[in-house]
């Protein structure tokens, strides 16, 4: 995270973690890059002070409420409060940090003397010529942009890598072109390229919004497979893409950035359909050299801090030792202007809200207050003297107190948790004997039912039970039309008694598979079975065609 708080002033720039520091209250934007806006998202509640480009951006692609944005017009000075009273201001002059759409330096004046934060920027020679130069004289604080603080990181001007990048476009005409790309930045880079080789660049659909809001030339499709030239993120190139690309068709990749300058190894140095150019939005070490030689500034503090890592870990701290500008700062003693801070904001800082005039950083709803919980007891708390002369007969009588109290509590809570407990038994014994005295409806007939063994029964035996009952209620039914079976004692074997000594005129026997045999006498209405001795029968089904039924 590159975002600061100024000490000594509620001034925030780049900072949105505002419980580390509940100081700050004025919240300023230098650009939307994401090592900018770390803990910036659409719960912000806040003013946020930017350009009128990044207030653009913040509201359609951040989701925040259009009512917090406070666009400052870059190129001019604008007067803010300091304060909730309307006593003490301060001066922002935006200037134009020409390194990405809406990126703005701010430069504070008021009574912690004068301050400038650079955010991100590239130095040219434009930035401070006669017009402006008088804004950067008597810098007594400068907050730099230390990106590229070293002597290795040396790359060339944007207008000569933009020649760079088209040179390989145009060399590999029958390749189709991936170019690697971050969330935001080199836009106009792009529109560049495309009117000079004078083709379509398919760009993402989350990237045309931000084309369409920066008022870019119509050079841009969404998506489009069968542009020669496209734009990717940057992540994506890789060796194993690369080959799955060049699968297809003849892949060439171009990464625009400065990102392995000043490094030993280079991710990409064995791949030779990868291009890097070093084009990049941040000032190298000479351009670095030649802002700070004409601001001279009296103390110079690192945007980047000690901790940052570059690519792969890589351990970049010597860029932020400002040692390699020493003999340029202004060597004059003028740094005890911020001792002294103004009553009015040391309010502000501590106490008040952060409402206040021209809403400068001003919150919308009432800050938060955490509030004690009280306490369930209502014991007196601390010490209460009545005066020097009776101090230690009043803690005397105030320890007494506070202990005998204490000693009630004990024993009210001992005493409520002893009558809990022995109704808790009783109800328990209460329960248990209820239900050792009661019997439930389970139980009642496990008594009543006597059991046995179960066998089981196969129909035959149904039609014996049957024929039992029948026999014992005497039904006429039973006794002209149903069989009567009854068991002789040799094992598995069954005759029939019929009710006429004749044997029957019309009779068929079938004779089964299992030597079962079957007859049917239809005129005396009777059923003959018979089965062998030792036959394993299951089932007989039996159907009395001449009954009112038919019975299984």
């Amino acid at each position: 995270m590159n975002g600061t708080v100024i000490p000594g002033t509620p001034i925030a720039v780049d900072f949105w973690k505002i419980r580390e520091c509940p100081t700050a209250k004025l919240f300023f934007l230098t650009h939307l890059h994401g090592d900018h806006t770390v803990g910036l998202s659409s719960s912000w509640r806040h003013v946020i002070h930017c350009s009128p480009m990044t207030g653009e951006l913040l509201t359609h692609l951040y989701g925040i409420n259009e009512s917090l944005i406070q666009p400052l017009e870059v190129g001019t000075s604008h007067i803010l409060d300091l304060d909730s009273v309307n006593c003490e201001k301060m001066s922002v002059t935006v200037i134009d940090a020409n390194h990405c759409p809406g990126s703005v330096m701010f430069l504070f004046e008021g009574y912690f003397g004068r301050i400038l934060h650079t955010g991100d920027f590239r130095f040219c020679d434009e930035l401070i010529d006669e017009s402006n130069k008088m804004l950067f004289n008597d810098i007594d604080l400068l907050y730099l942009d230390n990106t590229y603080c070293s002597p290795q990181c040396a790359f060339p001007s944007r207008d000569s890598a933009l020649d760079e990048i088209v040179s390989v476009i145009n060399s590999h005409p029958h390749h189709s072109v991936v170019i690697g790309m971050r969330n935001l930045g080199k836009e106009d880079m792009l529109a560049k390229t495309a009117l000079r080789c004078k083709e379509w660049i398919s760009i993402p659909a989350t990237m045309m919004q931000r084309v369409n809001l920066l008022n870019l030339p119509n050079v841009f499709v969404t998506d489009d497979e069968s542009c020669r030239i496209r734009v990717v993120r940057f992540h994506t190139i890789s060796k194993r893409n690369m080959a799955l690309w060049n699968k297809v068709t003849p892949t060439i990749a171009i990464l625009p950035t400065a990102l392995y300058q000043g490094m030993d190894f280079n991710s990409f140095g064995n791949m030779s359909n990868v291009f890097i150019v070093q084009y990049s939005d941040h000032s190298s070490y000479q351009e670095l050299y030649n802002f700070v030689s004409e601001v001279k500034p009296r103390k110079i503090i690192p945007v980047v801090g000690a901790k940052a890592r570059g690519p792969f870990g890589v351990d970049i701290s010597d860029r932020a030792n400002m040692k390699c500008f020493s003999h340029l700062l202004n060597k004059s003693d003028n740094l005890d202007k911020m001792s002294d801070i103004p009553e009015s904001v040391q309010k502000l800082m501590h106490n008040g809200s952060s409402s206040h005039g021209n809403g400068g950083g001003g919150r919308l709803t009432k800050p938060w207050k955490f509030r004690h919980k009280k306490s369930s007891t209502s014991l007196e708390r601390g010490v209460v003297f009545s005066g020097n002369d009776n101090n230690e007969e009043c803690e005397r009588i105030e320890d007494h107190q506070l202990s005998t109290k204490i000693s009630h509590t004990v024993t009210n809570i001992r005493s409520n948790s002893s009558n809990s407990n022995k109704r808790k038994k009783k109800k328990n014994s209460e329960t248990l004997d209820s239900n050792i005295n009661s019997q439930s409806p389970l139980s009642h007939k496990m008594e009543q039912k006597s059991y046995r063994p179960q066998v089981k029964e196969t129909l035959l035996d149904k039609w014996l039970s049957v024929n039992d009952v029948w026999k014992k209620e005497g039904n006429p039914h039973h006794q002209l039309n149903r069989p009567y079976f009854s068991k002789t004692s040799s094992r598995n074997c069954f005759i029939s008694k019929t009710q006429s000594a004749e044997k029957p005129r019309n009779e068929c026997s079938i004779t089964s598979s299992n030597s079962q045999e079957v007859a049917n006498d239809t005129s005396s209405k009777t059923f003959i079975l018979e089965v062998k001795q030792d036959a394993d029968i299951e089932d007989v089904i039996i159907l009395d065609d001449t009954s009112s039924d038919s019975t299984h």
